[in-house]
């Protein structure tokens, strides 16, 4: 009988010095796929900013080529709109005064 629970108890603690040694690893993979997860989050806040800001880009390219279809024209366009808003901010400090 006392060969049985010491048997036992060795088997016992064998067992339970190996869900413990797993228990370690898994809380290190799991620290380690944490901090993973945060580098990933943060890269993926970063590429939906680099996009909004393409496809913000890619719109004025859009008008821009729509305006004019030669970049002589782009620039004469360009020229033209900044006219008038110049013209519009003159009129608009004419009707505060």
């Amino acid at each position: 009988m006392a060969v049985n629970l010491t048997t036992i108890i060795q088997s016992i603690r064998h067992k339970v010095a190996q869900l413990t040694a797993r228990t370690e690893s898994l809380s290190r993979q799991n620290a380690e796929q944490s901090v993973q997860i945060a580098e990933l989050t943060a890269e993926i806040e970063r590429l939906r900013a680099e996009i909004k800001s393409l496809k913000t880009d890619n719109d004025y390219l859009a008008v821009s080529h729509r305006l004019a279809q030669s970049p002589d024209e782009i620039i004469k366009s360009r020229r033209m709109i900044a006219g008038w808003i110049r013209e519009i901010d003159r009129c608009i400090s004419q009707l505060k005064e």
